[in-house]
């Protein structure tokens, strides 16, 4: 498992996921039933985003793009939240464990976080 910046390229990995009726079922924020242009408009926003404020990390694993996880930073409070979401295939296997680990670890070493 790699924790990576998105790129364009990934529409098609994002859509793969989020189509899934069980992804949404739980985040309200997700569209459903889910497009590809969901999925564009997904991944575009995580490719502008400010790394300063909102990291967004594209969770791979085997070269396929399984969800996202991103840390909102509140620098003038020092404290951030952490957002993920990821295949339902891929629960339940310790993946979102090990990625909020090394996020939380990222966000501590590069921001003034308390």
């Amino acid at each position: 498992m790699l924790l990576l910046l998105f790129y364009i390229e990934d529409i098609d990995d994002v859509f793969g996921y989020a189509s899934d009726d069980e992804f949404g079922r739980y985040l309200p924020r997700v569209p459903n039933p889910y497009t590809r242009g969901d999925a564009k408009k997904f991944v575009a926003k995580c490719v502008k985003l400010s790394w300063n404020k909102q990291p967004t990390f594209a969770i791979v694993l085997d070269e396929v793009v399984i969800g996202a996880i991103e840390v909102n930073i509140e620098a003038s409070r020092g404290i951030a939240s952490l957002h993920y979401a990821i295949a339902a295939p891929a629960l339940e296997k310790g993946l979102m464990s090990e990625s909020a680990r090394a996020v939380i670890e990222r966000s501590f070493d590069n921001f003034d976080l308390f």
